[in-house]
């Protein structure tokens, strides 16, 4: 099994995600609907004279109806006057990452020596399995795991994805290949979908309430723990552990090395550093949608995903608690 296929599945498991993100935008329709149906027209009564024929009496009517609607589509115009980016919110603490990210990028790609990216890239389309490894253990583990954390990341996002303005699929999709540059976009905009503390079971979810492919693929435990296998096959593929065991000394400081002097590896990783981040900040949420009611539980679970990391978000999507059928 070629590591880098993990990629490949990756992109597939996502982008069968459109199911459920396709549905996001049923709500702002059926709003449209509602605002369309409630628009009326109040006016005084008119008194008429005596004299009015049954003629200008329907010429009245009809005026009356063109006021109808001409104040039905003002209202119209008014409520949705914003179009697309109508109640975008931006995430501060999300923002900031985002834009840090893309500033340390542009900054080692254009300060680092572009050689150095050249020869990992090279080694990499020598050998698509072996190649980056081969360069440094530590490196080959990060450059094939940043390609499945859409994954779990999905575990997470999907289901309170609906209460987003944006689609979460085509970042999830984006992030198998470009990471916090493309996820930052989504993650900027990104509300929270619980409720208060005290206010738990409003928060919570059920199985019905997610489209099928969250409930019956990103929520099924079989799919997880397959995930946390594949990730384990990455840490024998990079040969990390023997890595570790035989020459860590060396194994870390060729890596070091490395990231000083490579734009791709120091931007890789600074990017794999910032989605665990994100990922842990999104289990408090995801934890309430599951009936959990202690907040500092809930946080020191987010907390041990940052202790040990990527093997605890695994990990975490694989044992949290499971949400209900009906």
């Amino acid at each position: 099994m070629k590591v880098r296929a993990s990629s490949i599945v990756t992109a597939l498991t996502v982008v069968a995600t459109t199911v459920d993100s396709a549905s996001a935008f049923t709500t702002s329709h059926t709003t449209a609907t509602r605002v369309a149906k409630k628009s009326s027209f109040q006016t005084k009564p008119t008194l008429l004279p005596a004299s009015t024929t049954q003629s200008q009496l329907l010429i009245l009517d009809q005026e009356k109806s063109n006021l109808n609607l001409l104040k039905s589509t003002s209202e119209n115009i008014d409520e949705e006057g914003g179009g697309f980016f109508n109640g975008i919110q931006v995430n501060i603490p999300y923002a900031l990452a985002f834009a840090g990210f893309l500033g340390f990028a542009t900054y080692v790609t254009n300060t680092l020596p572009a050689e150095n990216t050249d020869v990992i890239l090279n080694a990499f389309f020598a050998d698509p399995q072996h190649g980056v490894s081969d360069i440094n253990a530590i490196l080959g583990f990060i450059w094939n795991v940043v390609g499945l954390y859409s994954v779990p990341l999905s575990c997470l996002i999907m289901p309170g994805a609906k209460e987003q303005k944006l689609p979460a699929t085509p970042f999830l999709i984006g992030s198998s290949f470009g990471g916090y540059g493309v996820l930052g976009i989504y993650a900027s905009t990104w509300k929270s979908t619980s409720a208060a503390d005290e206010d738990v079971e409003a928060a919570m979810m059920k199985k019905s309430d997610l489209g099928w492919f969250t409930a019956n693929v990103l929520e099924n435990k079989l799919f997880n723990w397959a995930m946390v296998a594949l990730l384990l096959n990455i840490v024998d593929t990079a040969g990390l552990v023997d890595a570790m065991l035989t020459n860590p000394g060396q194994t870390v400081q060729g890596y070091v090395e490395l990231f000083k002097s490579s734009a791709l590896v120091s931007a890789s990783s600074v990017d794999l550093t910032i989605l665990t981040t994100v990922a842990a900040s999104l289990i408090p949420d995801d934890l309430k949608r599951r009936g959990v009611t202690d907040s500092g539980k809930a946080n020191l679970v987010a907390l041990s995903t940052l202790l040990l990391p990527v093997f605890g978000l695994f990990t975490y999507c694989a044992l949290r608690p499971t949400m209900e059928e009906d």
